[in-house]
């Protein structure tokens, strides 16, 4: 499309009925509206459009010229307008997503004198499916624990209802209880307590698991590819962070770069959640490869420091110094730590460094 760095000449919009705002009123979440603002060019000279822009990806705007017998034409930015020419703004607003009231604009850069030239797309958006929280975090755990925690779910757009949890979605360590409120003769009610629990045995680390409610609401004019109807939904997140009976951060540890026969030490704790459990006191460690032997055995040493008024032990590796490396010089590999914990026998911790030689020396040695 042609580019103007500079809007020549002195153009003008008059806008029909000088109404450069729709507000479409109610609407349910997820409708789509259309509206046409029709213009004229009315300026001294041609009107330029150099830019149309969106505050919202939820709006589409096409402008289009007006011909005889009201053909339209698709107005390519930067080509003059003649004075005189009608043009329409087409403009979609989707609600997808969107909630209560909210206001979409757009607006032209032009050759009229005010440069800016804005319509604005506006609505009260009621929501099909409002889960509050809307997602579940339920912190720290450890993962012998079980947790609980609920989410209301309502409908300020069609009020009663029933709800469902997709079964497509595996919901993996987390049971559901989805529970009316005030349910009528068809099992419909217009609040729903949906009742989480968690654990025991959960996986250690991060949790984050996807819930997807299905409600029997049917959005209009939407189907799925086989022509089945598509149904009001809301996924929710719950999340928690699962401690293990023995759990070690960081888990890695990094040497960075190194010069050859350069000596550094690392730590990393190691944290003891299983109150039956204490922490050996000379465990045996073990460096080792990721599926080869771990050829650098002699250059490190392994300590275990208690730290004081806990069970928890700061895992201290040193490394002594390497002094040559085939390859690109890289290492790396995991030390295993033999625990005796009856559900955590060994414990795992990363480490790598790269040793390369002029790091670190004078320049010119």
């Amino acid at each position: 499309a042609p580019a103007v760095s500079t809007l020549q000449g002195i153009g003008g919009v008059t806008v029909e009925g000088g109404n450069q705002i729709k507000d479409f009123g109610d609407l349910i979440q997820g409708d789509v509206r259309n509206h046409t603002f029709k213009a004229k060019s009315t300026g001294e000279d041609p009107l330029i459009i150099s830019t149309l822009n969106k505050t919202c990806g939820c709006t589409r705007a096409e402008i289009k010229l007006v011909g005889e017998g009201d053909t339209l034409t698709s107005y390519q930015l930067g080509t003059p307008i003649a004075v005189g020419t009608d043009f329409i703004i087409e403009a979609t607003l989707d609600t997808t997503g969107k909630a209560h009231r909210f206001k979409s604009d757009i607006t032209l850069t032009t050759n009229d004198p005010r440069r800016g030239i804005g319509f604005s797309l506006s609505a009260n958006v009621m929501p099909a499916l409002t889960v509050n929280p809307r997602s579940l975090n339920l912190a720290t755990m450890k993962s012998t624990d079980t947790k609980k925690g609920q989410v209301v779910l309502t409908s300020e757009a069609f009020g009663r209802f029933k709800v469902d949890i997709d079964p497509n979605i595996p919901l993996r360590d987390v049971k559901v209880e989805l529970v009316p409120d005030s349910p009528d003769a068809e099992g419909k009610s217009d609040r729903w307590i949906a009742k989480f629990e968690l654990g025991p045995n959960l996986p250690e680390g991060a949790l984050n698991r996807a819930v997807r409610f299905v409600t029997d609401i049917e959005q209009p004019d939407k189907a799925l590819p086989n022509g089945d109807p598509m149904y009001f939904d809301s996924i929710l997140y719950v999340i928690a962070n699962v401690q293990g009976p023995i759990t070690v951060n960081p888990p890695h540890v990094s040497f960075g770069l190194l010069r050859p026969g350069q000596a550094l030490t690392r730590r990393t704790t190691i944290t003891v959640t299983d109150e039956d459990f204490v922490f050996p006191e000379n465990p045996k460690a073990t460096l080792k490869g990721y599926g080869v032997d771990f050829p650098y055995t002699d250059d490190f040493e392994i300590k275990f420091n208690r730290i004081e008024g806990t069970k928890n032990v700061d895992l201290v590796v040193t490394l002594l110094g390497i002094d040559t490396m085939e390859g690109n010089g890289s290492f790396r590999g995991f030390i295993e730590v033999e625990l005796g914990h009856p559900s955590k026998p060994t414990l795992d911790v990363g480490f790598s460094g790269v040793v390369r030689a002029g790091v670190g020396q004078p320049a010119g040695q």
